[in-house]
């Protein structure tokens, strides 16, 4: 951590003055020990250069679940071979485009900034600081933050190499090759300082920015507004605050329209899009002007179909590129478009957000710390930490495969389908399964046994086998034919109120390969009915 940077600190939990304890001093001002509120009490430690200023409370639900569901995905990328290829084929294809986009907006949004070395930069949700990295090369004194301790970690400032080959993979993997292989090559890159910080509770004075932003994240937030007003109040009057590539909707439109088909989306990212509102008006409270930018305008059905109802042609009334103030950004209630939004601070206050009570911190902040070396323990101590968070009452005992929604099958489940039973002559109701796939209950603690119904593959596919574990512990393994079947395990001794499933397949199956029927899906189990007993 630069020295500088000490002075605006204050503990995230009363937001008080804090206090540096020096173990050792390296890399031209780069800090490490450990930081005390001098105040409450505190202590908030420094891994790696990274500082945790950080206090995990029932808030931090979807982070927690975006943390685990990386995890998830480091784990298929690695272990499984990556996702489905079916999948696979249309999610490259999508992130190919979005790429490009996300570039343009980006160097559209940077193109007239004004940066030296006496402009300080806060990076929030800053993901692998590809952005910060940026800014800091130019001369400026830059923070970048982000609440997943693993992403800080991946920068390499020429210390010693902290990435193993496996993280290495999930990047090229995962889209992130071109930055991470400059990182690793090109040690010349300036240093700045990272902390790993909740957005909603940033832990630095008022004012102490020239320039804050955030890159294809704020749409991840839960509760926009106050992230927006805390990105206002770390930044001086007259100062910037910039949203750069955030997607929205329009209002007529589902979520689902335009995320449907998003991996991100199905596999428990917190991907969200929303109307353009949820972007201004909490912004509009703290600027005094707005700008906005936005790119490839266009509708889903029901907007469309105002437009017909209406006689008005959409592309006489919305153009590529086109800015835009405040009041005239209304019109982008009826459209779906990526765009760029930069205000300018006003003078108005904005309050610290309210002192955390001891009692409400559910987890040590060195919990989220991952070691690569126990990588998979670590996923199971966050998975746990994350359960606790769940409403037992909004999950049910018995869950109905085919009926039930995301909130309880969480990720890795197919749309539900009805099948036919020869042997029975009628129709049964299932969801086949990914590779993966996730499952939430509310543990009745009088029932010792889980049942679940399932379905094997084909015959001619062959045998399906995989394992089933509950809240990370091996329920189960399964040998399975096409026929209906219901298996029976005990429950693994544990006095948690949410039990979680996991069906993991050791292979999976295309239709159309077996049957020939065009399937080109890449299938696992089928699941009609998940019960205890």
């Amino acid at each position: 951590m630069k020295a500088e940077l000490v002075e605006s600190l204050l503990c995230p939990r009363c937001y008080s003055q804090i206090e540096l304890r020096i173990e050792e001093e390296k890399y031209g001002g780069v800090y490490r020990g450990e930081i005390t509120c001098n105040e409450c009490n505190n202590k908030y430690p420094i891994i790696e250069g990274v500082s945790l200023l950080s206090v995990i409370d029932r808030t931090w639900k979807p982070m927690l679940q975006e943390i685990v569901t990386r995890l998830d995905i480091h784990q298929k990328v690695v272990l499984d071979g990556g996702f489905e290829k079916d999948r696979a084929v249309a999610d490259k294809k999508s992130r190919d485009e979005t790429s490009q986009i996300m570039d343009k907006l980006f160097s559209d949004a940077v193109l007239n900034l004004e940066v030296d070395k006496e402009t300080r930069v806060l990076d929030v949700g800053a993901g692998l600081c590809e952005t910060s990295q940026y800014f800091a090369d130019l001369g400026a004194d830059v923070v970048a933050a982000d609440t997943e301790l693993s992403h800080l970690r991946t920068v390499d400032f020429g210390q010693a190499n902290l990435r193993s080959s496996e993280f290495l993979e999930f990047d090229r993997t995962y889209g992130f090759e071109s930055y991470t292989s400059i990182a690793r090559r090109d040690i010349q890159h300036q240093y700045f300082s990272r902390v790993m910080a909740d957005i909603r509770r940033l832990p630095f004075r008022e004012g102490s920015f020239d320039i804050t932003l955030c890159r294809s994240t704020m749409h991840h937030v839960n509760n926009m507004p106050k992230a927006i007003k805390e990105m206002a109040r770390v930044t001086r009057a007259g100062g910037k605050i910039l949203l750069i590539s955030e997607p929205i909707r329009s209002v007529l439109d589902k979520e689902t329209d335009y995320l449907g088909d998003c991996i991100d989306y199905q596999e428990g990212l917190n991907e969200r899009t929303t109307p353009i509102l949820h972007y201004t008006l909490p912004l509009k409270r703290h600027c005094d002007q707005l700008e906005i930018k936005y790119y490839r305008p266009g509708c889903w059905k029901r907007t469309q179909k105002l437009f017909d109802l209406m006689g008005v042609h959409r592309e006489a009334h919305f153009f590529h590129c086109e800015k835009l103030d405040f009041w005239h950004s209304f019109k982008l209630l009826f459209a779906g478009a990526s765009l760029n939004i930069m205000g300018t601070r006003s003078q108005k206050t904005a309050r610290r957000p309210r002192p955390v009570d001891d009692k409400k911190v559910i987890a040590n902040v060195r919990d989220l710390a991952v070691e690569l070396d126990s990588l998979w323990e670590h996923k199971e101590r966050v998975r746990s930490i994350y359960r606790s968070l769940l409403e037992p009452k909004t999950l049910p005992y018995s869950v109905d495969v085919y009926k039930a929604d995301k909130q309880v099958l969480r990720k890795g489940w197919r749309v539900p389908q009805s099948n036919w039973d020869p042997k029975t002559r009628s129709h049964f109701t299932l969801r086949y399964t990914h590779k993966r796939a996730i499952c939430y209950m509310r543990n009745k603690t009088s029932k010792k046994n889980i049942v679940i119904r399932i379905h094997g593959y084909p015959k001619d596919a062959g045998e399906a086998t995989g394992t089933i574990f509950v809240n990370g512990r091996e329920g189960c393994r399964y040998r399975l034919l096409k026929e209906l079947q219901d298996l029976s395990f005990n429950k693994p001794v544990n006095h948690e109120k949410i039990i979680e499933i996991e069906i993991c397949n050791d292979s999976t199956f295309v239709p159309d390969r077996v049957l020939g029927n065009g399937d080109t899906r890449e299938l696992g189990v089928g699941v009609q009915k998940i019960w205890q007993e």
